[in-house]
């Protein structure tokens, strides 16, 4: 713990001590906005120096509202997600997906791949294939049955209505979510967030702590989420 502490205090510079409780080492930054959400998990490395380190990220955005744009509201899209290359295969990514969904779909939204870009064909095959694959995933409908988004205006359903994804691509998926377990997934969101919550409560300069992990998620982003 003497170690983890001596790595805080030199990533926030400061000069005095900080007293951090026992609450191990992986926590769960939740930068939550009026449209957007950030997900941020960070490893408190018992080695000298290294200070927290953003090993997996994601970002969820607001796609629609009704009368706005509607893509079958209200819905969010995954806007973006990394894992760090040494944390892969430790099911991080699965986690970021099932916190997403348990914090949309408990309010009745739904969650859907990124529409501002097209998703990578990576991103769709690790991900939204597998979920909707294996049956992990109920599609939303509007008030007229509709489940799938409607790029063209083909159909009268207003609520189905939605812009093509980024360059006029492909979306990994073309639906509303809704994930049947979601609610499986609070426990493990509640526990790093509150490991967040309880070493923030003892430094002083949270909002300092919090821009770094941001900025760190935002480099390791455009380094790692295509490789």
């Amino acid at each position: 713990m003497k170690k983890l502490l001596e790595n805080f205090k030199q990533f926030i510079s400061e000069e005095s001590g900080i007293a951090l409780p026992n609450v191990g080492n992986i926590a769960l930054y939740h930068d939550k906005q009026s449209d957007n959400q950030q997900l941020i998990l960070y490893y408190m490395s018992s080695l000298r120096g290294a200070g927290p380190f953003v090993f997996a990220a994601s970002g969820i955005d607001q796609l629609s509202v009704a009368g706005d744009n509607p893509c079958i509201p209200e819905t969010y899209q995954m806007s973006w997600i990394f894992t760090h290359p040494n944390f892969r295969g430790e099911g991080w990514s699965k986690v970021l997906y099932g916190m997403s969904f348990f914090l949309v779909n408990r309010l009745g939204m739904g969650l859907t791949s990124d529409h501002w870009s097209s998703t990578s064909d990576k991103a769709k095959d690790r991900s939204w294939d597998k979920l909707v694959s294996r049956g992990q995933l109920t599609p939303r409908k509007t008030p007229f049955g509709n489940t799938k988004f409607d790029y063209h205006g083909k159909t009268p359903d207003p609520f189905d209505d939605c812009e093509q994804p980024g360059d006029g691509g492909d979306g990994a998926t073309d639906s509303s979510w809704m994930m049947k377990d979601y609610s499986a997934f609070s426990d493990i969101y509640r526990k790093l967030k509150d490991n967040h919550e309880n070493l923030m409560s003892n430094v002083g300069d949270r909002k300092q702590v919090e821009r770094k992990l941001e900025d760190q998620a935002a480099i390791k982003f455009e380094k790692y989420y295509k490789t």
